[in-house]
């Protein structure tokens, strides 16, 4: 059986020091403000008495501290723990007693000229109830300590379950960058092969853009949330490439409200979005063809729209569509927005729309 175990609290002796002298003179002011107007000596009195009394409260915490610690609610209490708990209850009331008393004696008989036989008359009186008083002063700090271990807890798992979401948002956005769609990457390289010789000019210009396209991926890799504005810059250089292969085919028209663009969105929360646009719709149709881009802020509703041109009936593609794209969307935020999202799908004969609307608690 261990007794008077000392357990660090977590925070700085000096400013336990400090929060026991402040409470004990808050105590004091109040029992000072009760009585009726006495002289200054009986005020010094008090002070003495109730520092020395909290001034080894603050003391002997670490010991309370070690006295509780084992004791943890839920995992029940066997009759060892309880008591050793009571056992040191015990020792660490009757040392603070002890210590406290000899340190107020002191004061008393040295400052205050009371006689030593007075100053033992009035502490056999007081004992018992002094006594009493420091075990509910042990219980009511031990409870506090308690209050805080268990606060303390909660906020070491809740920094960790968000410090396991990060790593999560990191891990499924480093994936999503990796699974950057091959079909984009193919038909890129493709593009270069039949202009190297032929068109030099704009052979080389597609490649700055991929360059300039993947640094960007590269040097935003630790970022799971950028404003809009950033995002429809990655977009316009995706768009960019592409523009490159359709030559004239292929439009796109941005309708952006400038309020939205500071707003923080998931990163590359529009690339499932226009990769599907391409693979399922503008890859199959050899005329002209557009994509609409549009952002609105209405509220604290930020809503994004990303439409693109159909093919006809007979160029639809034989590609049954997985959705993986969509659902690792839905995924990412039912994180980052938890009930605060919407994904709206308008499909008509011309058209292919998609809708992200994000609710935000606030607007910066």
């Amino acid at each position: 059986m261990k007794l008077l175990l000392r357990h660090s609290i977590g925070i700085s002796k000096k400013y336990v020091y400090l929060i026991s002298i402040l409470f004990s003179l808050v105590v004091m002011l109040q029992t000072t403000i009760s009585e009726s107007k006495e002289s200054f000596n009986i005020s010094i009195k008090f002070i003495v008495f109730f520092t020395t009394n909290y001034f080894f409260w603050a003391v002997l915490i670490e010991s309370v501290y070690g006295a509780v610690k084992p004791l943890q609610i839920g995992s029940g209490f066997t009759r060892k723990m309880i008591f050793t708990a009571f056992l040191n209850l015990l020792l660490i009331c009757t040392l603070h007693l002890i210590i406290s008393n000899v340190v107020y004696g002191i004061y008393l008989i040295f400052i205050a000229n009371q006689s030593f036989w007075g100053f033992l008359t009035d502490l056999q009186i007081a004992i018992p109830s002094a006594y009493i008083s420091r075990v509910f002063d042990f219980l009511i700090i031990g409870a506090l300590l308690k209050v805080m271990e268990t606060y303390r807890s909660y906020q070491q798992k809740q920094l960790k379950v968000l410090e396991l979401e990060n790593q999560l948002h990191l891990s499924q956005l480093a994936t999503l960058r990796s699974q950057l769609d091959p079909h984009f990457l193919f038909n890129t390289l493709h593009t270069l092969n039949s202009l190297i010789g032929f068109d030099d000019k704009k052979a080389r210009s597609i490649v700055i853009k991929m360059t300039h396209l993947l640094r960007k991926m590269l040097n935003e890799k630790n970022r799971h949330i950028i404003t809009l504005e950033e995002e429809i810059e990655y977009f316009k250089n995706y768009l960019a490439i592409e523009q490159e292969r359709f030559n004239d085919r292929l439009l796109v028209i941005y309708n952006l409200e400038e309020t939205t663009k500071s707003l923080e969105v998931p990163a590359l929360v529009l690339q499932p979005l226009i990769e599907n646009a391409f693979k399922h719709g503008i890859a199959l149709i050899e005329g002209k063809c557009e994509i609409h881009l549009i952002t609105k802020l209405d509220g604290n509703k930020l809503s994004i729209s990303l439409s693109n041109t159909k093919p006809t009936q007979g160029k639809i593609s034989t590609i049954a569509s997985t959705k993986v794209g969509l659902k690792n969307l839905e995924s990412r935020l039912s994180q980052l927005f938890p009930d605060n999202f919407e994904i709206c799908i308008d499909d008509t004969e011309k058209l292919y729309t998609i809708t992200i609307i994000l609710i935000f608690d606030r607007i910066p």
